[in-house]
């Protein structure tokens, strides 16, 4: 037969009948045919397909087993088998029909790929993926053709919004900010407290505010991570909350006892001498508090280690400090911490800048 060109499919809206539902469309044989009622594909036993003049040159009809609905849509498709059934040997016979059902069941093939293109793609096959570095855009079909664009280089350019606090200080509804190289197509933010996580932000994706209180009472580090999502690239980025006991150093009169009261971020002695903060976190071997100029007065520490020496960061001596007191501390958001009160020796006159050497 001569396969023109034609379409490969027949649609139906149902009246409740059973059919005939004929096709015009040439198909090599029954089983090239397939028969769909509302999306449903029906076993080839729901069915009987009929020839035209006993050859399907010119298409034929179907007739369903059982009648759908009336308003369902009864599609015939040809779905020609991808295979070669031909052998050929030397010396035979030229079999002219078996090569025009060759040529012809090729054909047919094409004919049903190009419309599965033009409609976007047959049903559970995939024509195109874009790989990584690449963002794809369109439906892959003739007229919304797939189209490409590269990726490369899109990075978090900033993320801000870390804090650091006392132990049992709150931050409440924190927000966050990002820059990116390029827009992203989307950004979410995860945090290991998993309160308010993940939180998706919105367009463009550069600012963040979330819903919750994050507190410890204990040395911990919330950390949260920022994906953006451009394409295939997904950076991430992160952010810290930490939580650290404060330590304390100041001057004041000697004789201070073991009973210290938080004021703020200020520490105050018995005797009501005041130490300000010396920052949050445990005190390390090599950091300095002061200088300080006492005038006959005493150098205080309030720290976390309790066998600390120390030398004067200005003359490099050592300097002499009496053995620590245990102290019980509340700090200001009510957290009790056994901390070491640290005074000097000496009373002293001078300017001094303690370090601590182990």
């Amino acid at each position: 037969m001569t396969v023109i060109a034609q379409e490969t499919s027949v649609t139906y809206i149902s009246t409740g009948s059973v059919g005939p539902y004929a096709f015009n469309f040439p198909i090599s044989t029954s089983a090239a045919l397939t028969v769909t009622v509302n999306g449903t594909l029906l076993a080839s036993t729901a069915y009987t397909v009929t020839p035209v003049n006993n050859n399907y040159d010119n298409g034929g009809s179907v007739v369903l087993v059982s009648a759908p609905s009336a308003g369902q849509t009864v599609v015939l498709q040809r779905s020609t088998p991808l295979t070669q059934t031909s052998v050929f040997t030397d010396n035979m016979p030229t079999p002219m029909q078996t090569f025009e059902n060759a040529l012809d069941k090729l054909t047919e093939i094409a004919q049903e790929q190009e419309a599965q293109i033009a409609a976007g793609g047959a049903s559970g096959k995939q024509y195109f993926a874009a790989g990584p570095g690449l963002i794809l855009t369109g439906a892959g079909t003739i007229t919304s053709p797939f189209t490409y664009s590269l990726t490369t280089g899109f990075a978090i350019s900033s993320f801000s919004g870390g804090q650091a606090g006392e132990l049992g200080q709150s931050f409440t509804n924190p927000s966050f900010a990002a820059t990116y190289s390029s827009t992203p197509t989307g950004a979410t933010i995860t945090n290991t407290d998993s309160v308010d996580s993940p939180y998706t932000l919105s367009s463009p994706y550069t600012a963040a505010t979330l819903t919750g209180t994050f507190s410890h009472s204990t040395t911990t580090t919330t950390t949260f991570t920022l994906t953006a999502n451009y394409g295939v690239i997904s950076p991430t980025a992160t952010q810290t909350f930490t939580w650290s006991e404060r330590i304390f150093s100041g001057v004041g009169t000697a004789g201070a006892t073991s009973s210290v009261t938080a004021s703020g971020s200020t520490a105050v002695l018995s005797n009501s001498t005041v130490l300000s903060s010396s920052g949050l976190g445990v005190e390390s071997v090599g950091q300095t508090f002061g200088p300080f100029t006492p005038s006959g007065t005493a150098i205080y520490l309030l720290l976390n280690g309790s066998s600390h020496t120390f030398t004067d960061a200005l003359s490099g001596f050592p300097m002499s400090f009496n053995s620590p007191i245990t102290v019980t501390f509340v700090n200001q958001y009510g957290v009790s911490l056994t901390m070491y009160l640290y005074q000097t020796t000496n009373s002293l006159t001078g300017t001094f800048q303690p370090k601590v050497a182990s």
